[in-house]
């Protein structure tokens, strides 16, 4: 069996994420795929616009809408635990759960080129493997993300799985200050998600004048 995760904060979810999740599955060929928004990452400043449960329950919404007959579970694992999120913990716990399991991690860019600044970064190449969208490549990073996958070859034995997934030009930063500004995010966003930011005016969203 594959099972796959899909980490990051999730503030808000967007229809890059969504499309992001449906492709990795597809591409992946996986059995379940587990979409873990965390509580703090550890790269990250803090997450204040929104609680926890605010994003998780966008995310519980967009891809009860999204997924189809896809196996995809949205977890409250790292927000449980209200520490700093950190792979390798999620990564055992899961691994606890499925211990026969094939593991592969959904990484940006960003990520891979700083895999070996992680919290016990060997351990996790023992533990998963990391899959990454080179479609999404600029030109001008191309070079480097090309020299990281030899030297993770060569220096650890690890195989990064290419993905070919459309570039989506989105982000969550973009939307969060469209809200602020009052404009309209109902095409980057999933309708569960803008329903909720609308209700519950978050991310400074008012629809009073």
């Amino acid at each position: 069996m594959k099972t796959g995760l899909y980490g990051g904060s999730f503030s808000p979810v967007h229809n890059g994420h969504i499309n992001n999740a449906l492709d990795f599955y597809d591409e992946c060929g996986l059995d379940r795929l587990y979409i873990v928004p965390s509580f703090l990452p550890p790269h990250k400043a803090a997450i204040t616009e929104v609680t926890p449960a605010d994003r998780l329950n966008m995310l519980i919404g967009s891809f009860y809408e999204a997924k189809g007959k896809r196996n995809i579970i949205v977890s409250d694992y790292e927000i449980r635990r209200m520490e700093k999120s950190y792979t390798y913990y999620t990564l055992k716990y899961f691994k606890s759960l499925y211990p026969d399991d094939d593991f592969f991690f959904l990484c940006g860019t960003d990520m891979l080129l700083t895999l070996e600044s992680w919290y016990r970064f060997e351990d996790l190449f023992a533990m998963c493997r990391f899959a990454h969208n080179i479609r999404r490549i600029e030109p001008h990073v191309k070079e480097k993300v090309e020299a990281q996958k030899r030297h993770l070859k060569e220096a650890y034995g690890v195989g990064i799985v290419d993905l070919h997934m459309p570039p989506i030009d989105v982000s969550s930063t973009e939307i969060r200050e469209r809200l602020a500004q009052r404009q309209d995010i109902s095409h980057l966003v999933p309708p569960a998600a803008c329903r909720f930011i609308r209700e519950r005016n978050l991310y400074g969203f008012s629809e009073k004048e």
